[in-house]
């Protein structure tokens, strides 16, 4: 099996048999762990695999010799050159080292640039009592960062878009945020006040299911301005909204509003989504289990630099021996008998 770095796009991905995966979501298994007279594992009889960091029933490539592994070029012989390997390729973009290049895997953000809105075709609030529109982006206009609505290059990586263009919603749900990932909404608009002076606030409502169904959690809001100047003027707007991912949005999705005080008219320009994933040690956050807000729940579990066979383990609990009795194990669970 041929596993090399991807020529297509290798500061993001590796190729293994052909085919192209992102770096940061794979890891490494081993399976045929046989042990000498004395005890020890004989390394080059391990055979090697492939399997997703966080669901480790999904398998990418089944475990097989080393010997049957190669960069392209020359077929592996021994398992602390195949294992080097594949570890810069699962986990390094190209041309950096480990340290340098960590933060594409915390630190990233999407930009979604809305070309439906202009100021002759903008989303109306036409009572003079005040309200709210609900805020679109078509993602089909041009972004200050590159000329096309890919976010491949700046957004962490495993992460898929988290603009929904068909409901019109932030999605959480299946993109690849975690619980207790951090966010910062930048939120620009061009926003024309028909009747003066008039207040605008931005409100995002936050939901428990996917496109802005299920139960409204809760609302962040944040003052935009207070518009004092001529009336029906466009005037460039924007503000910042942040907070952080919990358990009551996890599975769920966000609107964004506008609200004024009096009758308005606004232009969407865009919105950029800044990224944070929550780390400790080194590792970033599972969110596996409920702690209080301020505390970070984290499982510093890794196989490098541990002996041949070692296994990473995803989950710890402690119980009683009662109730590990009464239970059914889970396999990838450590347990710790209490009583």
């Amino acid at each position: 099996m041929i596993i090399k770095d991807s020529i297509l796009n290798p500061s993001h991905s590796f190729n293994l048999g052909g085919l192209d995966y992102d770096k940061g979501v794979y890891t490494l298994f081993y399976s045929n762990k046989s042990v000498d007279a004395q005890g020890d594992v004989i390394k080059n009889d391990v055979s090697v695999g492939l399997r997703s960091k966080t669901e480790f029933n999904k398998v990418l490539q089944e475990p097989l010799p080393i010997s049957s592994w190669s960069d392209g070029t020359t077929s592996f012989s021994d398992l602390d050159t195949l294992v080097g390997h594949i570890t810069l390729l699962l986990f390094n973009a190209a041309g950096g080292s480990s340290a340098l290049q960590t933060g594409r895997y915390l630190i990233g953000w999407q930009e979604f640039v809305d070309s439906n809105t202009t100021e002759l075709n903008p989303l109306v609030q036409s009572s003079v009592n005040g309200g709210e529109v609900h805020l679109t982006n078509n993602n089909e206009g041009t972004a200050t960062s590159s000329s096309t609505n890919d976010n491949s290059d700046t957004t962490i990586l495993g992460l898929n878009d988290l603009w929904d263009t068909a409901t019109n919603t932030v999605v959480f749900n299946g993109t690849g945020v975690q619980r207790n990932d951090l966010f910062d909404i930048r939120v620009d608009l061009n926003i024309s006040a028909s009747i003066i002076p008039q207040d605008f606030e931005l409100r995002v409502d936050f939901y428990d299911q996917a496109s802005g169904l299920g139960n409204l959690r809760f609302s962040l809001t944040e003052h935009v301005s207070t518009e004092t100047l001529s009336a029906g003027v466009f005037r460039s707007r924007g503000v910042n909204i942040d907070g952080y991912v919990g358990d009551s949005i996890l599975n769920g999705s966000a609107k964004i509003y506008l609200v004024g005080t009096k009758s308005f008219e606004v232009e969407v320009v865009g919105w950029k989504i800044n990224l944070f994933k929550v780390a400790s040690g080194g590792i970033i956050n599972t969110g596996n289990v409920d702690q209080p807000d301020n505390i970070i729940n984290t499982i510093n579990s890794a196989v490098v630099g541990e002996p041949i066979g070692s296994d990473i383990v995803p989950n710890i609990v402690t119980l009683t021996q009662a109730e590990y009795d009464a239970s059914t194990p889970v396999a990838t669970t450590f347990y710790i008998i209490n009583g």
